[in-house]
């Protein structure tokens, strides 16, 4: 069993990569029981092409195990990059293995290199993953909250 974490082109992937993107969906959001999960795909192509966005994988051997997406932004107050998570997931069987530890080490040397300086992450109630970002040097700065109106 080979793990190998890669920054790849979500263009590209789109097809394979939209039925666990579905998966995350049902798990995670807030919306899932409400909204019909519609990516808007042409977004993340555009920002990807504009180098807005960054999509990362995790493969055992030739087996997509999971993926995460990054907004890459600068901050509108000060001369800061930031990557902004718009999701991750490791599929049920290969979690609390390391996999997910090990993409976000992968990730955080790749963003690196794309000169941002600070990552953000939001972590669903329903599946809060708090303590393991905590543990790879995530502080807890904001809370986030959300009304219908």
């Amino acid at each position: 069993m080979a793990i190998t974490c890669k920054l790849e082109s979500f263009k590209n992937l789109q097809n394979v990569v939209l039925p666990l993107m579905q998966k995350h969906y049902e798990e995670t959001s807030f919306f899932a029981d409400k909204y019909k999960f519609e990516p808007n795909i042409n977004q993340y192509i555009t920002l990807e092409e504009n180098d807005q966005f960054k999509f990362f994988t995790i493969y055992n051997d030739w087996e997509l195990i999971g993926y995460a997406g990054y907004w890459l932004y600068k901050h509108q107050h000060c001369d800061i990059v930031f990557a902004a998570q718009d999701g991750i997931y490791i599929k049920p069987e290969y979690r609390k293995l390391g996999y997910g530890k090990q993409l976000i080490e992968f990730i955080d040397q790749v963003l690196c290199a794309f000169c941002v300086e600070f990552v953000t992450v939001a972590t669903p109630i329903k599946k809060d993953l708090s303590e393991m970002y905590i543990k790879q040097g995530y502080e807890l700065v904001d809370k986030q909250l959300m009304k219908r109106i």
